[in-house]
């Protein structure tokens, strides 16, 4: 968001060619953000995933030893 805030913001006083740069890396910018919270949300559900299954089997060891 604040990539894409920044570059049209500057875009409004620039000229001509000078707002295809400014406008193109500011949208760099805020793919960059997105790549790097989109990576970062899936490494966390893979983590909560792994957590899930070791409580699972925790659980049901406690409900049905294999003891028994």
């Amino acid at each position: 968001i604040f990539g894409l805030m920044k570059s049209f913001g500057a875009a409004a006083t620039a000229t001509g060619a000078e707002k295809q740069t400014i406008l193109a890396e500011g949208i760099a910018e805020a793919l960059t953000a997105t790549s790097f919270g989109l990576s970062t949300a899936l490494l966390c559900l893979l983590i909560h995933g792994i957590f899930t299954v070791k409580q699972q089997a925790i659980l049901a060891n406690i409900n049905y030893p294999v003891w028994l």
